[in-house]
């Protein structure tokens, strides 16, 4: 009898399996996947990042431009090395020119003068 309890449950197991993997939807790649340098623009306003998701693919340079309305520090978590974080003041244009080295999903947090760390985007690496 155990046998067929636990035959059962895995039965059970796999199509729950299959049906949660059935509603996951691929990430879309971006457009301009193949091409080997992309340029992206934002704009920080408030709590916020305008897109607030970047997408690109791993392999691309990038040039990332980012359009502030507001004082703090802006940081790109896993991607410090290449895009170091940096101080803005209202009205500055930052520009990070990059390697796009590493797969995954990185926050983009701002660090205002005043008050918590704020996270207002994700930059995405897609693999091809």
């Amino acid at each position: 009898m155990q046998r067929t309890s636990w035959r059962a449950a895995l039965a059970v197991l796999a199509a729950l399996l299959l049906t949660a993997t059935a509603c996951v939807e691929q990430a879309q790649l971006p457009d301009d996947c193949d091409a080997p340098t992309v340029a992206r623009t934002a704009t920080l306003a408030g709590d916020h990042l305008n897109p607030e998701a970047i997408d690109v693919c791993r392999g691309q340079q990038v040039t990332l431009e980012v359009v502030t309305q507001q004082d703090g520090v802006l940081h790109l978590h896993g991607y410090e090395q290449e895009a170091p974080a940096t101080e803005l003041h209202a009205g500055d244009r930052l520009e990070f020119t990059f390697e796009a080295s590493r797969a995954g999903q990185f926050v983009v947090e701002v660090h205002p003068p005043e008050g918590e760390e704020l996270e207002v985007g994700i930059f995405t690496v897609h693999e091809r």
